[in-house]
């Protein structure tokens, strides 16, 4: 094997082997990053549960706390801020369906979640 070869059989080498290590970098670097975003998304989460169903259940006493869960949910993938998904009623209940036609239902979800997002950023020492 010649001199130049072996330069560009070495070349080549390092080039795939720094790609890689490149690579498993950014992987550690973006799982590593998915990580801290989750454990800010359940206190943010909880904080949202807690006030929806404290808002709700003051006029419809019968409103359960179903609690949170967590997991990678596919409309928030990309996300670079504490994100999660509310899920305020379940259509598939007549009960809840008919309560998320009036307005005064949808009103006190708002207020739920805006006190819940309020209570999650003054946790933060921000609101």
């Amino acid at each position: 094997m010649t001199t130049l070869q072996k330069t560009i059989i070495g070349a080549t080498l390092a080039a795939a082997v720094g790609t890689g290590i490149y690579e498993a970098r950014q992987a550690s670097n973006a799982r590593a990053e998915a990580e801290a975003l989750r454990q800010q998304q359940a206190p943010l989460a909880e904080q949202i549960q807690q006030n929806l169903v404290k808002y709700l259940s003051r006029q419809y006493p019968d409103i359960r706390n179903l609690g949170t869960r967590g997991g990678p949910f596919w409309t928030l993938i990309g996300c670079e801020m504490p994100s999660i998904l509310v899920e305020v009623s379940h259509i598939s209940n007549a009960q809840e369906a008919q309560r998320l036609k009036t307005e005064a239902y949808r009103q006190q979800a708002a207020q739920g979640i805006y006190e819940g997002i309020l209570a999650y950023m003054q946790s933060l020492g921000k609101g």
